[in-house]
């Protein structure tokens, strides 16, 4: 009897966790499905690289300056953030393709277009033009943020 109310309670729990755990796995894809198209819309509408995307980059090369890096460990830095931003935006590129959530045809092209657009201006920008310094202030609490992630 004891045996049969232990498995009934081990089934349960198991039965709960594995709720929880779809929970949370749906509502983190919710999150980040959010991010990316605020991300797109910033990019496609602003003209701008979004401040939730630069703020960790931002935080990060401060992170360096406080701790008296040189300017080539900054500068080695702030390439590598620039490669992480463009990475980021060839991911952001596959998911509008990917996604059905467009009006029509024409207006996916429109926005893949914009950010593919907006690929080639950061390819030839530099880190600095990039992550711009009125990104770094809402980094450091200045300015409200777009969006948290």
């Amino acid at each position: 009897m004891a045996i049969a109310f232990a498995s009934i309670l081990i089934a349960a729990l198991v039965v709960v966790c594995i709720a929880l755990t779809a929970r949370w796995i749906v509502g983190s894809a919710a999150r980040q499905a959010g991010a990316s198209f605020r991300a797109a819309d910033i990019i496609t509408n602003e003209s701008r690289v979004p401040a939730f995307w630069t703020r960790p980059l931002w935080l990060s090369i401060d992170r360096l300056r406080q701790k008296g890096a040189s300017d080539c460990q900054i500068e080695q830095d702030g390439r590598a953030a620039k490669a992480r931003l463009l990475d980021r935006l060839e991911v952001l590129i596959r998911f509008m393709q990917r996604v059905q959530v467009f009006e029509d045809e024409e207006t996916r092209t429109i926005v893949l277009d914009r950010l593919r657009q907006a690929h080639s201006r950061w390819s030839e920008q530099s880190w600095q033009e990039l992550l711009r310094r009125d990104d770094a202030a809402i980094a450091g609490g200045l300015l409200p943020p777009d969006t948290e992630e």
